[in-house]
C-alpha cells in the first residue's frame, strides 16, 4: 500500500510537470495494466500512478474553465449559495465555503455569524479570483483556495441566510459544537495565550492566536502544535481507548460478551471521527484518523497491522478525494513526518528489563533522535514553501509534547465535555498551556531558524534522492543507499557550482506588491538596492498595510540576499514606502536615498499618524541606516551608468512647493545603462514632471516603468516619443479603484512598439542585462496571448 501511494504522489507530480488530458492518461494506464512480463506489483504500482495522473489531469481541466463575467471588476457582487464544509475561525472574523453557481467561493466574514453549514446563504462583496501577491517567496494563494475547496474568493461586505439547513450537511452540527466549545472554555479566563491555545488544540479554533505567538512557535520548530495534528488525534484516541478498556473490564455486563479491547475499539471509532469533524477536518488529523481507524479495526478483530500500509491508505484516500492535494504543505509535512517516524523505528527493540531510570533516559534520547531526524527529514520541504528552516523543534518538542500534547490536551478536552468537574479542569489545561507558551517563548529566543534562498527543483529533487537513500539504508540494506546518496551528492553539487557560476548580470525585478511600486535590482559585483518597497494604506490592519513589504522581504530571501546597501524612495506616498517598515525588519538596509524637500515646502508626505513618511524614515534611522539626499547627475558603477534624472532644480534633486508640481510631479527618476541598454525608473511622475525630463533630453530608452502607475495623468505623448522602449513596465494592483492602467496609455505605448507588462497579469517582471548587452525579460506567470514578449523564460517557483 505504502509504495501505491508513492506512485500516486508521482503521477501527480508528472502531470503537473507535462500536463496532458485525462483521457490520455486512462489510455496509458490501461495499456500499462496489460503490459506482458512485468512483475504484478511493479504492475500495479505503475496502473495506481497513472490513475492518479488521469484524476490529477481531470481536476486541472475542471480549475481551467472560464470565469464568469463580473469576477475581478471593481464592481461589488451579490452570491447566492450553500455553505459547505467546516467554519474556519480567524481573527475578528470566520472562513467558510459557499457553493454557488459560479464554482465554489472561499468567503470571509466579519465576526461569527449565525451561519451554519447546510444553510443557504446570500452574500455581498467583491468576487475575485484568488492571486495574492505574484513573486517567488510568495505564497501561491490560488494552491491556498484549492485547498480550501475553493475557486474564487470574497471579502463580504454583508450575509444573510436565506433557508437555514436548506441542504444536509455532516458538518452542520460539529460546526454548532465547536463554537460553543470554544465559548465554553474561552469564559474560563485564565492566561490569554493558554485560554487561546487550548481552543486551538480542543476545537481547532486558532481565532485568538496573535502573530507574536505564530512567530515563536515557529521559529522554535513547534508550529505543528498549534493546529490539531495528526499525534493531538492519535494522543485523544488512545488514552480514550486506555480508559474505555479498563472501564469496559470492570461492567460485567460488556466484559463478559466480548473482549473489553474490542469494545473499546468500536466505541473509540466515533469518537475520533466526533473529534476530527469538530476541529474542522485538517489534513494531519484526517490522515491520523484512517491510521488511527485501521489501528482500531486490527484492535476489534485481533490482528496485527502494519502502520505503513495505514499510511499509504491514508496518503491514496486523501488524493482520490482531490489530487492536488499533493502540493499542499500541510500534506507533504504531515505524511514525511508520519513516514520518517516509521522508517526511523524499523528494527529497534526495547529492552523490557532494563531498570526505569535507563529506560527513561533512553526515551528521551530516542525522542531527540527523532526529532532531530523529522526536522532533517522536513527541511527541505520548509525551506522550499517557506524559506527557512527552524533548528528549535528538537529541544521544543521536549516542552511541547509532555506538557502540552499529553496534560494539557486531554485535560481540556475532558475539560470541554464534561459539566461541572470540567471547569477546573480547564484551568489546569489552561495554566500548563499558558507555562509552555512561555517556555516556547525562550527556546524560540535561543534558538536559530536558518533563512535560506530558494531551492531550485534540481536541489529538491537531490533532497528528496537522499531521503529516500537514507529510508533504503534503514530498511533494505547499506549498497542501495550509497549509490543513491552519491547520485544524489552530485546533483546537489552540480546545483551549485551553477547557482555560483552564474556570469555577472545587472537584474533589476520589478515586484508584484499589489496597488504601488517596488524594483529590486542585483548589481554584477554583488550589490542590492531597493527603489520602493509598496504599500497598502488603508488596509485595515497594521498587517495588511505592510503585506507589500512582506511580499520584498520574502523574494529578497529567495534570491539569498541578506543586505541592502541603497534603498531609494522615489516619493513619499505609502504606496511606495510603507513597506520599508517590513523589509528593514527583516534585512538590514544600509543607507536610504530620498529627494531633499526644498526648506519652505516642509513634508510633502501625507500623514499617516506613526506610518508617516518622517516617522518610516525615522525608524530605518534607528535602526541604523544611513539617511542621505540623491546626488543629481551620473555616476559609474563597474560598466553601469547610473543616473537620477529628476527632480531638478537648478544642479540639486529638490522637491518643490511649487503648486504646479505635486508630490508626484516630484519624483526621483532613475536611469541605469550597460552596454547601450537603458533602464528607466519614473516614480510616480505627471504632467509637469514628465514634460521637464523631455525638455532635459531624456532619450530613446530600453525599458521604462511606466510612471504612476499607467495613470491617464501620465505617459504623455511626448514622454513615449521620446523614450520609444521596447518594454513598458506598469506595477499596479488588479481590478484597482483607481481603474488603472488607462487603456488608452497602454495602446499609446504600444503604438510606439513596447511590449507592454503588468505586473497585476503576470506577476514579478526581471530583466537581465549581460556584459555584452542581451537582455532578456522574464515574467512570473505567463503573459496574455496578445502580450507577445520575445525569448524569455517563466521565472522558477
Amino acid at each position: 500500500m505504502a509504495h501505491w501511494a508513492v506512485a500516486a504522489v508521482i503521477g501527480v507530480g508528472l502531470v503537473a510537470a507535462i500536463g496532458g488530458p485525462a483521457l490520455a492518461w486512462l489510455a496509458v494506464a490501461a495499456v500499462a495494466a496489460m503490459v506482458p512480463r512485468v512483475p504484478g506489483p511493479v504492475r500495479a504500482a505503475v496502473v495506481v500512478g497513472l490513475l492518479a495522473a488521469a484524476a490529477a489531469a481531470h481536476e486541472r481541466a475542471g480549475l481551467a474553465r472560464p470565469l464568469p463575467d463580473g469576477v475581478d471588476d471593481r464592481a461589488a457582487d451579490t452570491v447566492e449559495g450553500w455553505i459547505a464544509g467546516p467554519l474556519t475561525a480567524l481573527p475578528g472574523a470566520t472562513g467558510l465555503v459557499v457553493e454557488a453557481a459560479v464554482g465554489p467561493i472561499w468567503v470571509v466574514v466579519d465576526g461569527a455569524p449565525a451561519a451554519w453549514p447546510g444553510d443557504r446563504v446570500r452574500v455581498t462583496g467583491r468576487l475575485l479570483t484568488p492571486r495574492g501577491f505574484r513573486n517567488p517567496g510568495s505564497p501561491d494563494r490560488v494552491a491556498i483556495a484549492r485547498n480550501r475547496g475553493a475557486r474564487l474568493e470574497l471579502r463580504a461586505t454583508g450575509l444573510r441566510v436565506l433557508a437555514a439547513g436548506d441542504r444536509a450537511s455532516a458538518w452542520r452540527w460539529p460546526a454548532q459544537a465547536a463554537r460553543a466549545l470554544s465559548a465554553r472554555i474561552a469564559a474560563r479566563g485564565g492566561d490569554p495565550v493558554g485560554n487561546a491555545l487550548i481552543r486551538a488544540l480542543v476545537v481547532g479554533d486558532r481565532s485568538g492566536l496573535d502573530d507574536d505567538t505564530d512567530e515563536a512557535w515557529r521559529a522554535a520548530g513547534v508550529y505543528h502544535a498549534l493546529s490539531v495534528s495528526g499525534l493531538h488525534l492519535a494522543v485523544v484516541a488512545l488514552l480514550a481507548f486506555a480508559a474505555l478498556t479498563r472501564a469496559f473490564a470492570y461492567v460485567p455486563a460488556v466484559a463478559g460478551r466480548i473482549a473489553p479491547r474490542r469494545a473499546a475499539a468500536v466505541a473509540c471509532a466515533p469518537l475520533a471521527i466526533a473529534y476530527v469533524l469538530v476541529t474542522g477536518g485538517q489534513i494531519a488529523a484526517v490522515r491520523a484518523l484512517i491510521v488511527v481507524g485501521v489501528a482500531l479495526a486490527a484492535a476489534f478483530t485481533e490482528r496485527a497491522v502494519r502502520t505503513a500500509d495505514a499510511l499509504g491508505l491514508a496518503a491514496l484516500l486523501a488524493i482520490a478525494a482531490r489530487p492536488s492535494v499533493v502540493t499542499d504543505p500541510s500534506f507533504q509535512l504531515s505524511f514525511v513526518a508520519a513516514a520518517t517516524l516509521i522508517v526511523a523505528a524499523h528494527g529497534r527493540r526495547r529492552d523490557p528489563s532494563a531498570p526505569r531510570w535507563r529506560r527513561v533516559v533512553a526515551a528521551v534520547v530516542a525522542s531527540i533522535r527523532l526529532s532531530w531526524i523529522v526536522t532533517l527529514t522536513t527541511a527541505p520541504i520548509t525551506a522550499w514553501h517557506f524559506g527557512q528552516v527552524a533548528l528549535g523543534g528538537v529541544i521544543g518538542n521536549l516542552i511541547v509534547g509532555p506538557a502540552l500534547e499529553l496534560c494539557a490536551l486531554p485535560l481540556g478536552v475532558v475539560g470541554a465535555l464534561v459539566p461541572g468537574l470540567g471547569g477546573p479542569l480547564t484551568d489546569v489545561a489552561i495554566a500548563i498551556a499558558g507555562l509552555t507558551a512561555r517556555a516556547v517563548a525562550a527556546v524560540a529566543a535561543v534558538t536559530p531558524t536558518l533563512e535560506v534562498r530558494d531551492l531550485t527543483a534540481v536541489e529538491l529533487a537531490a533532497a528528496v534522492a537522499l531521503g529516500l537513500a537514507w529510508g533504503a539504508w534503514r530498511l533494505t540494506g547499506r549498497r542501495a543507499a550509497g549509490v543513491a546518496a552519491a547520485l544524489a551528492a552530485l546533483v546537489l553539487v552540480a546545483a551549485w557550482w551553477r547557482h555560483t557560476a552564474d556570469d555577472d548580470a545587472l537584474t533589476i525585478t520589478f515586484l508584484d506588491v499589489g496597488q504601488g511600486d517596488a524594483a529590486v535590482i542585483e548589481w554584477p559585483d554583488g550589490a542590492v538596492w531597493l527603489v520602493d518597497a509598496g504599500g497598502a494604506p488603508g488596509a485595515g490592519s497594521s498587517a495588511g498595510e505592510l503585506a507589500p513589504g512582506r511580499a520584498v522581504a520574502a523574494f529578497l530571501r529567495t534570491r539569498g540576499i541578506a543586505r541592502i546597501d541603497v534603498a531609494i524612495v522615489s516619493h513619499p506616498h505609502p504606496d511606495h514606502y510603507l513597506g520599508l517598515l517590513a523589509v528593514a525588519a527583516r534585512i538590514p538596509i544600509a543607507e536610504l536615498w530620498e529627494a531633499a524637500p526644498a526648506p519652505e515646502d516642509g513634508e510633502a508626505a501625507p500623514v499617516l499618524g506613526q506610518r508617516s513618511y518622517q516617522a518610516v524614515a525615522a525608524a530605518l534611522t534607528a535602526a541604523g541606516t544611513r539617511r542621505r539626499p540623491a546626488v543629481l547627475g551620473h555616476t559609474q558603477r563597474g560598466d553601469v551608468t547610473v543616473e537620477i534624472l529628476a527632480p531638478r532644480y537648478g544642479d540639486q534633486v529638490v522637491a518643490t512647493a511649487d503648486p504646479l508640481r505635486s508630490v508626484n510631479d516630484n519624483s526621483l527618476v532613475v536611469r541605469l545603462t550597460r552596454a547601450g541598454v537603458s533602464i528607466a525608473l519614473l516614480g510616480d511622475l505627471e504632467g509637469e514632471g514628465e514634460a521637464a525630463l523631455v525638455d532635459d533630453g531624456l532619450g530613446p530608452t530600453t525599458v521604462v516603468k511606466a510612471a504612476h502607475h499607467g495613470s491617464p495623468t501620465s505617459s504623455s505623448p511626448a514622454l513615449v516619443a521620446a523614450t520609444r522602449p521596447r518594454w513598458v513596465i506598469l506595477s499596479l494592483g488588479r481590478a484597482n479603484r483607481f481603474g488603472f492602467p488607462a487603456p488608452a496609455v497602454v495602446e499609446r505605448w504600444r503604438a510606439h512598439g513596447a511590449t507592454a507588462l503588468r505586473t497585476d497579469q503576470v506577476g514579478a517582471i526581471a530583466v537581465r542585462v549581460t556584459r555584452a548587452g542581451g537582455v532578456a525579460v522574464t515574467t512570473y506567470d505567463r503573459p496574455p496571448r496578445e502580450t507577445p514578449v520575445g525569448p524569455r523564460v517563466i521565472m522558477p517557483r
